[in-house]
């Protein structure tokens, strides 16, 4: 296991109980609401390469987290494998997989390094967001994302866009904390309760590594695994509460870039790409 993923498996299974807990509600919706594992148009990319019935389809979602994505593709047919690193964020969504009377094979494992997974295994391997952030070699990622596709099947990973990464958080004052050309692993001491993270602040926080990777470093590891990209979609948030957790409709100018120039840059990236 790569040693930097290692210290963030660590991590998220300090963090697993209370990102759990703010994740109390949604999940179980999932299974006939696959926009909550899906959301904005990649949805529709997945409808669009790989179908809106999924029954016989074997998937896999990188990365797991939350599941929301796995339980969305159960709701639609699929046959679910579940990968993180993170055994506690597993057995979370284990008790809940039992709870929703879903089959669901939970793996834990590196997504960068999957000796576990057979090649040739998967109709469609997805990855959504807040994944690639955790990734400090996406062509070791790509690369194992394209040898468990079976040849022909889809690959799709919808994050944060890169060019949200420079800039603070909340989006006001504006203020640019980071290069976005400054990429690749970056040491933090991060908060397991609240996800909060700090290159300074130390009490209370764990060590964990971090990656704002461009849009170019991506696509080029991704076309490097010799996965022939179909689509690339970057997209707004028309929602406050992205911005600002607990929005009221006073914030609703939020979304205004020239009230707050972030929400004029894409905040989603969307990529599908092909095996051979």
């Amino acid at each position: 296991m790569n040693e930097m993923h290692q210290v963030n498996r660590r991590r998220w299974d300090l963090a697993s109980p209370h990102y759990g807990a703010r994740c109390e509600d949604d999940w179980r919706r999932c299974l006939a609401d696959p926009s909550l594992g899906f959301e904005r148009e990649s949805l529709q990319l997945l409808r669009q390469y790989v179908g809106r019935d999924l029954a016989g389809k074997a998937a896999c979602v990188l990365g797991s987290g939350d599941n929301y994505a796995v339980f969305a593709l159960a709701g639609m047919g699929a046959q679910v494998t579940s990968v993180d690193i993170s055994r506690a964020q597993l057995d979370v969504a284990a008790e809940r997989a039992a709870e929703l009377s879903v089959e669901v094979t939970f793996v834990r494992g590196d997504i960068a390094d999957l000796p576990m997974l057979a090649e040739d295994a998967f109709d469609f391997v997805c990855s959504t967001n807040g994944v690639m952030v955790w990734i400090t070699d996406p062509a070791a990622y790509y690369a194992e994302a394209c040898r468990i596709l079976k040849p022909g099947g889809i690959f799709l990973s919808y994050d944060i866009h890169p060019f949200q990464c420079p800039w603070n958080d909340p989006p006001e004052p504006l203020r640019m904390v980071k290069p976005y050309f400054d990429s690749g692993p970056k040491e933090w001491l991060d908060d397991p309760q609240t996800g909060g993270a700090s290159p300074e602040e130390r009490e209370g926080r764990v060590s964990t590594f971090k990656c704002h990777w461009t849009v170019g470093e991506l696509l080029v590891a991704l076309l490097g695994a010799d996965l022939e990209l179909m689509h690339v979609l970057e997209e707004p948030d028309t929602d406050p509460g992205f911005w600002l957790p607990g929005a009221t409709e006073e914030d609703a100018d939020l979304i205004d870039w020239r009230k707050n120039p972030r929400a004029g840059l894409p905040v989603w990236l969307t990529l599908v790409a092909r095996k051979p």
